[in-house]
């Protein structure tokens, strides 16, 4: 299996430097690479629990106390081509500027593009870009949401210029691949990162704590957690005593974010990270699994039908809204949702007429509830504020 290839592999590579400098996958990778594996058959849909997760926990450990590899010392960089294969890099896809470009570079770029430019690239996909939900999850004191960090919304002309702003109303554009030589020569030999050791780090510590139950005061778990979360604030933040699995599964988002890392952590561990900076089981969030797949262009024409004749929800008080609520969570039964709203049975009666009379939707027909409940949850889906398509 994986596993025991991988364990072979790492056996083989006993006398091979960590990090090989030259594209070969090096010690670091093999041993990352094999405690990432462990770490997924500890979780779904294996669920081997705590013994691959401490399993996991001591191989990502052994790479950690060898030294085989290190956080950069900024953001940029992990931006230069000059540090390739090196520090942080522990397992990339080569790139070759003429002959094997990366199209990462093209792939960040505005749509439509600037005026005037700010790169050579002939093309400007706009095809990763972040909702502004999820840029906003990041602390104010996260360095990572900085222009020209992970995102940018101001960046010099192609001539250096001019300051260009970019319209973020909607989205925010990514930074972490923007290729200076490509913005100039639209050649891009910049590789791609497969396994960070930020990765490897947080592999580490999330293992630790599933391990322990869901938290650890593991000193080497919480080392490996706060070298990635240091790098981002600095001395604004102290090092924490102990550390949850949700801790470390919110760093994994912010920092692997856009590395074909989030969808496996979800399949792995069933969890997904709200704009609420909650973490939700996926098997909790029911049809609005189906809802976040849908172009917003549907989910607005889904609203505009069902409020055609009537008002929107946006016409409805908070007082309103969280009747409706309750009234949900009682499975639409009157007498029980005016008990727990501490009211009188015609009082909640009155107030669920009261929204037929706005919305045109009686509430306590069970077709109309439905379709009620799906539009708030697709108001909810649109206002926070998806790449429109």
């Amino acid at each position: 299996g994986i596993e025991s290839d991988l364990i072979h592999a790492d056996e083989l590579m006993a006398n091979v430097a960590w990090n090989q400098g030259n594209g070969h996958i090096g010690r670091a990778g093999v041993k990352a690479l094999l405690a990432k594996v462990q770490l997924t058959m500890a979780g779904y849909p294996l669920q081997k629990g705590a013994e691959y997760y401490n399993k996991a926990y001591n191989t990502a450990k052994e790479l950690y106390n060898a030294n085989g590899a290190s956080l950069f010392g900024s953001y940029a960089d992990l931006r230069n081509e000059g540090n390739e294969n090196s520090g942080e890099f522990l397992f990339s896809i080569q790139r070759e500027p003429d002959k094997a470009g990366s199209p990462m570079h093209s792939a960040i770029i505005p749509y439509p593009r600037t005026n005037p430019e700010i790169t050579a690239s002939p093309d400007a996909g706009g095809a990763i870009a972040s909702c502004l939900s999820f840029y906003n999850s990041y602390a104010e004191n996260d360095k990572r949401r900085n222009n020209q960090e992970f995102f940018y919304w101001n960046i010099k002309s192609k001539d250096g210029s001019t300051d260009v702003e970019l319209d973020v109303s909607e989205q925010m554009y990514v930074f972490k691949f923007w290729n200076d030589n490509a913005a100039q020569t639209v050649k891009n030999g910049m590789d791609y990162a497969l396994i960070r050791y930020a990765d490897a780090l947080l592999t580490l510590a999330e293992a630790k704590a599933m391990a322990d139950g869901g938290t650890t005061s593991d000193a080497t778990a919480i080392d490996a957690y706060w070298k990635v979360r240091e790098r981002a604030v600095g001395a604004s933040e102290n090092k924490p005593a102990s550390i949850s699995f949700e801790t470390v599964y919110k760093e994994r988002m912010w920092e692997l974010c856009f590395e074909n890392q989030t969808l496996y952590d979800i399949f792995r561990t069933r969890k997904v990270f709200d704009t609420d900076k909650a973490i939700v089981s996926y098997d909790n969030l029911g049809i609005a699994r189906l809802i976040y797949h849908l172009p917003t262009t549907l989910c607005e024409t889904f609203l505009k039908e069902v409020f055609k004749k009537k008002g929107s929800i946006e016409s409805l008080d908070a007082e309103t809204l969280f009747t409706i609520q309750k009234f949900f969570e009682n499975n639409l039964n009157v007498s029980e949702t005016s008990r727990k709203l501490f009211v009188h049975r015609n009082t909640l009666v009155y107030r669920l007429e009261k929204i037929k009379k706005i919305t045109g939707l009686d509430l306590r027909e069970f077709d109309h509830a439905i379709i009620f409940k799906i539009a708030l949850m697709v108001n909810k889906y649109l206002k926070s504020n998806p790449i429109k398509y």
